[in-house]
Order: C-alpha cells, then structure tokens, then sequence
C-alpha cells in the first residue's frame, strides 16, 4: 500500500480555509476589543455597571455577522437543482475562488460510453510480422475477445432479460469488453462454466491491470491480465500467432507498440490482452498482487476502445477559461489518446506542441520545487498514478491556487481529499464520493462549472451580508462611544440593540439568500488568493456606512433628547431611525459600485424582506408586548 494512503490522512488547511479563519479571527478580535474599551469607558465615566455589562455583551452579539448559513444554503440549494450536491462546508466556502479544475477524461470530457472500435491480433505472413484483424486470424480474435470478456468484471441486474434490455453494473472499459464479447455471439455463462474463476485481481490506477485466474476443462491454471500496454509489453516474453506460441523479437515489439502509438493518435483508449499458464500454483495469491502472475506474458492482442466526448465540454471549458479557471486534464491513458480528445474538446489548441503533456514517469523525476516552477505550462498530465495526482494538486497550491478536482476511482480518494473542492460523479466509489465535498450527480464538467459560478455569487452575497451586518454593528459601537462622550444616557437598550440585530439577521439574509448577481460572474477571473476576502473598498464601504449612519442616528436623539427630555421617548426614535436606516442601507452594499437609481433589484425575496423587517421595527415600537 503507498505511503500516501489512508484517505483520512489529515492534510494541511487549504488557501481558501485560512482566509476564512484569518477574516474570522480578525473580526472577533476587533469586536471584542471594541467592546471591552466601551465597558471600561462607561464604568470609567460612573455608568452602572451592570447597564455597561449588558450594552457590552450586546454589542459584542450583534457586531459579529450573522445570517451567512442562511445565504450558504440558498445558494447550495441552486447547486442541487443544477445536478451537483455539495457535502462539506469546505468546498461550499472554495467553490467561489476555484482557479484550477483538475479532470479525467473518461466519463468527464467523455461520455462514459466506450465502444470496442479495432481489435488487432499478432500475424506473421511472409516472415513479415504485423499487428492486424484478418478473417484468417478470426478465431485468435475470438480468443481475444473471449479472454476480455472474462477479465471484465461485471453484475448484470437482469440476466434472465433479452441482451438489449441488461442493466450492466461495472466500469467503462469493463462494461465496454462485456458488451463486444456479447455481440461477437460469446455466452458468458458457457465460458465461465468452461473456464472456471479460482480468483480475480481488480484494475487499479497503482498497478494499471487486472488479472483473472480460470482453470479450464484440462485442471490447468492460465492468468489472463488485461491494461496498460505500456505496462504489459514490458512483461512479455511471447506472442500468440494462431495457436501457438513464439518468442517476441525487439522488432516485433516495436510494431507492437507503433500499433498502440496509432490507436491512441486517434483517440482510442488501448488494453493489452495477455496469458500465462500457471505451472506452481502454490506461489500464486489470488486475492493480492503476485509478481509471479504477470511475468513471462503471452500477448494475445491489442483492443481499442472510443468513448465519445460530451457534446457540451467545448462549451463550458470556454466558459471555464472566460472565467479565469484554467482546466487540466490527469489521465491514466496514453498522452496521444489524451492529447486526441484534449483537441477534440478544446482544452489543448491545436497550434500547441506535445510539451504541455507531461507524463508520470516525467513527474517522478521532478522534485516538488521543480514541478511547482512547470506547473504552469502543462495542460495534460498522462499516465499518471494517485500518489502523481496528490503532487499535482500540492504544485498548484503552492503557486497560491484553489483547485478543484474531478474523481471517481477508490485511488482517487486522497487527491479528492487534497483538492480544495473533491468533486466525485454520481456513480463513483463509495470511497470516493467519500472524500469528495460535491458530488456531480449528472458526472459532467457542465455541472462543476454551474456550481462554480453559483459559488461566486455566494461567496459575493457573504461579503456582502458582512459588509452591511459589520456596518450596522460599527454604527452602534460608535453610538455608544458618541452617547458616553457627550455624557448622554447610552441611545439604545440592550433588548432594542439585540432587536436590531435579529431584524438585519434575518434581512439580510433573507434579501441577499435569493439574490443573483448583477453581473455574469463568469466574465471575470477568480479574486486573487493573496486578495482579503473583505478588500479595502468594501472595508471603506463598511466604515464610512457605519459612521454615517451613527453619526445621523446620533442627531436625531440627540434633538429628541434635548427637546422633549424623555429617554424612553428618544430611544424609540434613535431605535426606530437606526433600524429603517440600517435596512436600507442594503440598497448601497448590494452594488457597492453603482448610484443607488441604477440599482435593478427584481428580486421578489428581496421586498419581502424589506417588508419583513419593516413590520419587525414597527411591532417593537407599537406593540404593547413587544415595546422597549
């Protein structure tokens, strides 16, 4: 097992976690220091303490935004009804700031539907030797085929229906050996009641291969592996011609892989099939990996398998890159395969040379300083591992990126746990959507980009809701301070300050929550990492909003207070005036940027909530029960 392993390994707190937590920590720290200077303050003036200890947890309460849950879950609810469902608060928080999509290309810029397009078998006419599919060689196709069809490890649901009708449970590539064993007239039952499984090694992204173990009629024991040419070819010792096996010659296995290099160039993913008859069965494990099960091959053939690519990936990685989102794909397959349907989709220009693709072995090569510096520069990565996808992700953290990344496979479990958001499909492994924080119930890239973009919104509407809620909690600290140095009773009680805050809570939250943005969010690239999530215009928007606000709120009692000497009286006013300036005041945070009568708010959330905290400040003021 890799060093890498388990998933639960705890990893270092993404970009996005400590801008959170350094925003968090900041606010509380100034909200409790401001606090405590206005407790001392009025104590230090002769003011009751216990009046000064209730103004001072109240301020304290009502400073610190509130309502931020409600605004999340809006948004993740339009998530869900564009087909992704988020798990974690984590990628909730990142989705916004994604700067980086990390993907497969199978089932993701693909449709998850491979077919077998060629499947070529080793002949030898002439002394000639080449890679063909001839009708003189159609049993050793047969063979081939047979043996794909029992190294695919699939669950038929309703075996007892006509073929067209099975509901097949298992892999692309297993599904897609499956189905063209069925269609070349092969009966699975007959084949397994012939060749008999005595045990089975699944496909693994470590390895790159499967092996099935089958006893035939005779008690003899044959592996039959099927993966990665790359892989296998370098474990061969013969080819199968006809029915017999001969001694591959370097020559013949460099036909063997031009052939390979050629399928991929056109896009096809490629598995070798081969055999090896067990002579000790005693050395073999059939549940673990055994060297001894995989050297010394017979290479039966070659299969190439077609998956079409999804007819809305051109779309959204264009989309993507509007946006700012560099997309890169990690793929197990061949670089040309990789590199084929890159240009298929749009991910790779066509004007761009193979030196963006990078293959695994170029990574174990690299040290970490040294792929961080290349990063950059590659759009494909090939025949990568898991523990290659962990370094990937880490590269593009330290260059200061969020990045997303799409999985499926249980190896894609740690690097899924890594990414800033681990996005999994609807039918990936348990333990991949596991790690995951979202998961794309339609598996496409349509839906991560959809949850992207609502991400943004929602990270824009937070920073919103923080700017008016920091804004109404500045302007009651400086109320406060204003009352204590002009020596005027404090303008607001306790009750009426936590009042207020549960009026801007649900406001806010509720005008914002339903909120769509004025602009495509998906013109703009993402904000920088380095970039405070409360930058300096909207700190400016906070402070002057709250210094205004107190500042006229502190007029107006100010005048009450002198002219009719009624504290009861003048609380109500500067409560009431403060309430109805602090809910409109959301019309100047909304668009921070534009003149209010530019402001399109259609929003019907929005008046609703306007109205409801109207009638909120209303019922305290009027209501017997209620009245402060």
């Amino acid at each position: 097992t890799p060093n890498f392993w388990p998933p639960q390994k705890s990893y270092p707190q993404t970009i996005f976690e400590k801008r959170i937590l350094k925003l968090s920590r900041f606010i509380g720290a100034a909200v409790l220091i401001l606090s405590a200077l206005i407790f001392i303050w009025g104590l230090a003036a002769g003011r009751d303490f216990n009046e000064m200890l209730l103004i001072a947890v109240a301020l304290t309460v009502t400073a610190v935004p509130q309502g931020w849950p409600m605004i999340t879950v809006a948004g993740l609810n339009k998530i869900l009804k564009n087909k992704g469902l988020v798990r974690s608060g984590a990628a909730a928080a990142a989705l916004g700031a994604v700067s980086v999509i990390l993907t497969h290309k199978t089932g993701i810029l693909t449709r998850g539907e491979m077919q077998v397009i060629k499947a070529l078998i080793p002949e030898r006419r002439g002394g000639i030797f080449q890679m063909n599919a001839t009708v003189e060689y159609a049993d050793n196709r047969m063979l081939m085929l047979s043996y794909g069809l029992l190294a695919s490890d699939v669950i038929v649901e309703n075996i007892e229906d006509e073929i067209s009708k099975w509901i097949i449970q298992a892999s692309p590539v297993n599904r897609a050996l499956f189905r063209a064993g069925i269609q070349a007239g092969l009966d699975l039952s007959r084949l397994n009641k012939k060749f008999r499984k005595v045990g089975e090694i699944s496909f693994s992204g470590f390895r790159k291969y499967s092996v099935s173990f089958r006893e035939n009629p005779e008690g003899e024991l044959w592996a039959i592996v099927a993966g990665d040419p790359e892989v296998l070819l370098a474990r061969v010792k013969k080819i199968q011609i006809l029915n017999r096996f001969e001694n591959s010659l370097p020559s013949e296995l460099a036909e063997i892989k031009e052939s390979v290099d050629e399928l991929a160039r056109a896009g096809a993913k490629v598995l070798a099939i081969c055999s090896r008859k067990i002579e000790d069965r005693r050395h073999i494990n059939f549940q673990t990996i055994s060297e001894a099960a995989v050297t010394d091959l017979n290479l039966v053939g070659l299969i190439g398998l077609k998956d079409p690519v999804r007819r809305d990936a051109r779309e959204f990685l264009s989309i993507s890159r509007r946006a700012g989102i560099r997309t890169v794909m990690v793929t197990g397959d061949h670089s040309l395969t990789a590199r084929a349907v890159a240009l298929e989709v749009g991910l790779l220009p066509k004007n761009r040379s193979l030196s963006e693709v990078v293959e695994g072995k170029e990574l174990d090569a690299l040290e970490p300083q040294d792929l961080a510096h290349k990063i950059r520069g590659v759009d494909i990565f090939s025949r990568v591992s898991p523990e290659h996808r962990l370094r990937i992700i880490e590269a593009w953290q330290s260059q200061g990126e969020v990045v997303a990344m799409i999985g499926g496979g249980v190896d894609d479990a740690p690097a899924l746990r890594r990414a800033d958001v681990g996005a999994a499909s609807d039918n990936a492994s348990d333990s991949a959507k596991a790690a995951a924080g979202l998961i794309l119930l339609d598996g496409g890239l349509a839906t991560l980009i959809q949850a992207i973009a609502e991400g943004r919104v929602i990270k824009s509407n937070i920073k919103k809701a923080a700017a008016y809620l920091l804004s109404v909690g500045l302007s009651e600290m400086v109320l406060a301070g204003l009352a204590l140095l002009s020596g005027l009773p404090l303008p607001l009680a306790a009750a009426q300050l936590f009042w207020i805050n549960l009026t801007n809570t649900f406001w806010s939250a509720a005008a914002l929550s339903g909120e769509s943005s004025e602009k495509n969010e998906m013109d703009f690239p993402p904000d920088s990492p380095s970039r405070p999530l409360l930058d300096g215009f909207i700190r400016f928007i906070i402070v002057a909003a709250g210094l205004v606000s107190a500042l006229g709120v502190f007029i107006i009692y100010y005048f009450f207070y002198k002219e009719f000497n009624d504290i009861g009286y003048s609380r109500s006013v500067a409560f009431a005036a403060l309430g109805v300036l602090s809910l409109f005041a959301v019309f100047s945070i909304k668009c921070p940027n534009r003149p209010v009568w530019e402001i399109s708010v259609r929003d019907k959330h929005f008046w609703a909530a306007l109205g409801a905290g109207l009638i909120l400040i209303a019922a305290a003021i009027y209501l017997p029960p209620l009245r402060m």
